[in-house]
């Protein structure tokens, strides 16, 4: 983002596949609880997932 000299408004970042989530927002969630910063943070799974939902986790 330094070289772009631009912040963004949101944030997306994967979950139920490992880490990535983790990895994509902290460096802004860090920014956000410092107070330099304020970002809209989204976390999105992929359909067959059932961490963020009400499914029940299986094997397919």
């Amino acid at each position: 983002m330094e070289w772009a000299e631009k912040e963004p408004d949101i944030v997306i970042g994967g979950v139920g596949d490992g880490g990535n989530f983790v990895r994509m927002t902290f460096p802004f969630l860090q920014g956000q609880v410092a107070g330099r910063a304020r970002y809209r943070i989204v976390a999105v799974q992929p359909r067959a997932c059932a961490l963020l939902t009400r499914e029940t986790l299986a094997m397919i």
